[in-house]
């Protein structure tokens, strides 16, 4: 998102559904190669795959309902978040 950012898109909606957009499209890369593989436990993957489009739909239109602002603090509040949790980890 912050690249789509410098690169002069300053609307967050589509800067958020760009980043959607690649990331649908790297995993469509990933599950072709794994599926290729023969990787894939298809029940289970298909339970993920089914409330994995769920929490983006209900994602997607509940950060056209809040405001700009808020949307942008829970991303980065997110990252963070995440960032700090893998970090532990490693530790």
């Amino acid at each position: 998102m912050a690249l789509y950012s410098l690169t002069g898109e300053s609307r967050l909606n589509t800067v958020n559904a760009l980043k959607n957009l690649n990331s649908f499209l790297l995993s469509l890369l990933s599950v072709t190669a794994f599926a290729v593989a023969g990787a894939i436990v298809w029940p289970q993957a298909l339970w993920m795959m089914a409330l994995a489009t769920a929490g983006g739909w209900t994602g997607a239109r509940l950060a056209k309902r809040l405001p700009v602002r808020w949307v942008r603090w829970l991303v980065i509040g997110t990252g963070l978040q995440m960032s700090l949790v893998f970090f532990a980890r490693t530790g």
